[in-house]
């Protein structure tokens, strides 16, 4: 620990998980505020949880590189996950996805950021850090995954004994009905997450008898028209 409630991070696998492990790998997790100090170098990145209760600071310290990219509407800025790694001079990469298995050419459509050192706390509503709860400090939420670590030190991407026999193209704007047995059979999810694919694996043992058909459409949707049509909907109330 640093001082009181300050943890850092140390440039090693089973410092990068246990980080990662005590806050779910930031599933659920979007940004809440990003600062940068020229005279520190210094980047602060706060992300907040999906209760509103639990706000995670990140403090990147030297050498600093960032890319933000802001979210187009409300739901699009949840995570699913965050990735943390170094890249080829030794800093560490933190980036705003949980499949991203590269440092070397980082997307631009991904907010990421690099350090030389990163530092950690939980912070209150004012970003003043906290007291760390024993029940997050201590948390084996995931634990058995983090056990298969590879050199990027992020979970092994997972591998299913189900083998897809065909795939489908679906043309946009159309629609095609598939049965749950035949998206279990011939169509198994790829998860590059270890955690997305454990639950998976748990959900298969209770739904793997199911029947019954799912429907999908593909669609795309012209971001400029929601926004008129939200505002035509504010002017009507």
């Amino acid at each position: 620990m640093l001082n009181e409630n300050w943890y850092s991070i140390k440039k090693n696998a089973a410092s990068v998980f246990e980080f990662l492990d005590m806050f779910w790998n930031f599933h659920d997790f979007r940004v809440f505020s990003i600062k940068y100090d020229a005279s520190k170098n210094r980047i602060d990145l706060v992300l907040e949880y999906d209760s509103r209760t639990i706000r995670v600071l990140l403090r990147f310290e030297g050498c600093i590189d960032m890319n933000f990219c802001p979210a187009q509407d409300f739901e699009a800025d949840w995570m699913f996950g965050a990735t943390l790694c170094f890249d080829e001079i030794n800093r560490f990469v933190w980036i705003a996805d949980d499949e991203c298995s590269t440092v070397d050419d980082l997307p631009r459509y991904i907010t990421w950021i690099k350090g030389m050192e990163l530092y950690y706390a939980l912070v209150d509503k004012d970003d003043n850090p906290i007291e760390i709860p024993h029940c997050i400090l201590n948390s084996d939420f995931g634990k058995k995954d983090w056990k298969t670590m590879n050199k990027h030190f992020s979970p092994t991407p997972s591998t299913s004994s189900l083998k897809p026999e065909k795939t489908y193209s679906l043309p946009m704007g159309t629609s095609i009905s598939v049965s749950y047995q035949d998206l279990i059979k011939n169509y198994p999810p790829r998860f590059k997450n270890a955690v997305k694919a454990d639950l998976y694996k748990m959900a298969l043992d209770v739904h793997k008898d199911d029947q019954g058909d799912v429907r999908a459409t593909q669609c795309w949707f012209n971001t400029e028209c929601l926004k008129m049509k939200r505002c035509r909907s504010t002017q009507s109330k």
